[in-house]
């Protein structure tokens, strides 16, 4: 009995070392897992934490500007002589000469296109008839008069009928002579010899231009400070180099029923070479000096998005976006609405955060640094 039964214990010692081993592997895995799992949760913790202090992101803020500028409003226009007359038809008719040309120089009251005066809205010839009729009477009862054959009221009578006659026939000449109203250049000629001309429709035009004007709209908003006698600052942007000092001379008393806008001139002295020209684009700054304080901040402080104007408000280590009217500008600083005087707002950075996003202020020296080191980050 005990030879069988050796063998036995021999076994369940075995089995029993066995299960104990493979409790302790069980274990040890058991350890590893989870170490891995807490160092892995570890790792996590500090990505997280490198990443919120990556979106701490700097900015440059500066608080608002509250005092009296001298800022100015730009507006775009249309240069015009100082003195311009458009010559227009007030007949249908042909045009059968035009004795000018572009570039030449005309004096006041001469005549820089003809009409066909055999036409049938022309009504010269009818007039000339009566004129010299009237004329021929008026010179027959002079005789008489003066041989005694007929009365003073006679002679009166004539000198009347003639006087008429004489107005008529001027008037009936004005509607096929055109005539320039100034002395000027000409400056433009809208039709050729043969055109039908029709009443209102301009033939030629006729400028002054060594003196010249700038004319341009502004809105009701800008109302508020726009005054005759400004100095206004005029360019063109084919040549933005090349500026001339005017003076705002006339603002219009009731705004374009079309546009809701008041037009506005400014005139001031062409260059020696005359190369501002009537009807070219050009661009007028009104330099305005403002009667009180007003909200003025960086024009780089301003976000356009989709038609809006708005600013960054610095709130402690956050921002806030804001929307704000803009008024007049000068070139550094525009004045602003919506914004308090105790407000401070991001200058610098603002295409890199949104509303709400976590920033760091920096000065403006080390901006450019900062903001090549986030950008490196980023990548």
């Amino acid at each position: 009995m005990q030879q069988q039964t050796i063998p036995i214990k021999r076994s369940m010692s075995a089995y029993l070392r066995l299960q104990t081993t493979g409790l302790l592997l069980l274990l040890a895995a058991s350890l590893l897992l989870w170490s891995c799992t807490t160092a892995e949760k570890s790792n996590a913790d500090e990505s997280q934490s490198t990443t919120e202090v990556v979106k701490e992101i700097p900015v440059v803020a500066a608080p608002v500007q509250f005092d009296n500028f001298a800022l100015t409003k730009t507006y775009t226009g249309t240069f015009e002589g100082g003195q311009q007359a458009n010559i227009v038809a007030k007949i249908t008719e042909i045009v059968e000469t035009i004795p000018v040309e572009i570039g030449d120089k005309v004096i006041k009251g001469q005549v820089v296109a003809k009409l066909d005066r055999q036409g049938p809205s022309s009504r010269y010839h009818q007039a000339e008839s009566a004129y010299k009729n009237a004329e021929r009477t008026r010179d027959r009862m002079k005789a008489l008069f003066d041989a005694g054959a007929v009365a003073r009221q006679t002679l009166d009578d004539a000198q009347t009928a003639f006087e008429v006659a004489s107005a008529e026939f001027e008037a009936a000449r004005s509607l096929v002579d055109l005539i320039s109203p100034i002395a000027g250049t000409v400056t433009a000629i809208h039709l050729n010899v043969g055109d039908v001309a029709a009443p209102g429709m301009s033939v030629v035009t006729v400028a002054e231009v060594k003196r010249m004007k700038i004319v341009f709209h502004a809105g009701e908003s800008d109302l508020r400070f726009l005054q005759e006698g400004m100095r206004t600052e005029v360019y063109s942007e084919l040549r933005p180099d090349l500026k001339r000092d005017g003076t705002l001379t006339q603002i219009t008393k009731s705004a374009d029923v079309t546009t809701r806008t008041f037009e506005a001139k400014a005139l001031f002295d062409n260059t020696d070479d005359l190369w501002f020209r009537p009807g070219m684009f050009g661009i007028a700054q009104v330099v305005y000096t403002t009667p009180e304080p007003v909200i003025a901040i960086p024009k780089t402080a301003i976000v356009r998005d989709q038609g809006t104007n708005d600013v960054f408000l610095v709130e402690g280590n956050t921002v806030r976006r804001q929307s704000v009217q803009l008024g007049i500008s000068s070139e550094l600083l525009i004045e602003v609405r919506g914004v308090t005087r105790s407000d401070s707002i991001v200058t610098m950075g603002t295409n890199q955060i949104e509303d709400g996003s976590k920033i760091t202020l920096i000065d403006a020296a080390r901006f450019s640094v900062a903001e090549s080191s986030s950008s490196e980050s980023a990548k």
